[in-house]
Parts: C-alpha cells; structure tokens; sequence
C-alpha cells in the first residue's frame, strides 16, 4: 500500500513556510539580561538603569511571547516573526512618576541559549516627555 501523498502535502508545507512551529518553546526559561550601554535624556524619572535584569521569557499560543522582568515584575508582551522566527518584538506600558512609560524590546536570539537585544522608552505625563535606551546580552540561566 501506498502512502497518500496529498494527506502529508499541508504538513510538509507547514514545515518549509512556518519554521518557527520547529522551535516552539525553544526560548522559553530563565535568562540574565547584562546592560551594555544606557542613555536617557530623562532626569530622575522614567526608566531605572541597572547593570543586570533576571527575566522570564515564556512562549504562548503561536508566535507570541511574554517577558517578565522579575526584579521590577513589568511584564511585556509581542512576538516572533514568522520570517525570522529568532526576532522577538516586544512592548509594554506602566505608570512611573506621575506619567506614563512605554517601552519596547527587540531581542535577536543567537541560539536557545544566547542573544542580544535593545530596549527604547518614552515618558510623558501628557505636558512634558523624555526618553531613553539601552543594549544588553542574554544567557539563559534555567529551563
């Protein structure tokens, strides 16, 4: 007997033009985020630099992605592009000295245990804003 070649047809073709179905979860765990270079046009508010930051990075339905900074507890939230399925594109938003911080992130996975990426914030309480940046390595610590 014959397999039935049409049947396997969609599964093989979710393989070529999908290939982040092959790394599902493959970024999730415990991972050190180390500061490299930070810069803020911001005095005294907005985004609080330190040399290292413990995050959680857990894979959901699909493509999208939640980092947890666990020593601050903000969450952000975004994805993978299914073209590059090792760039993750992340944003969130939080209250922060009477005004309102939006931030995003752009991580560049090397592999399951590596990476870089860079971050961007803005702070604006409506009247007056300011913003700021900074680039950082990531090592997995845990599964």
């Amino acid at each position: 007997m014959r397999p039935n070649v049409s049947l396997l047809m969609p599964l093989i073709l979710s393989f070529i033009f999908a290939p982040s179905l092959l790394l599902a979860g493959e970024f999730d765990g415990k991972w050190i985020a180390k500061v490299k270079e930070s810069t803020s046009a911001c005095k005294h508010i907005g985004v609080e630099f330190q040399d290292y930051y413990d995050v959680l990075i857990t894979q959901g339905e699909g493509n999208t992605i939640t980092l947890t900074v666990e020593t601050t507890g903000k969450v952000y939230q975004g994805g993978r592009q299914a073209a590059n399925p090792n760039y993750i594109h992340l944003m969130g938003s939080f209250l922060k000295d009477a005004g309102i911080v939006t931030q995003y992130f752009d991580l560049q996975m090397s592999d399951s245990n590596s990476g870089m990426g860079g971050s961007v914030w803005t702070w604006s309480n409506g009247m007056y804003n300011c913003g700021g940046s900074y680039k950082f390595t990531l090592e997995r610590t845990q599964d």
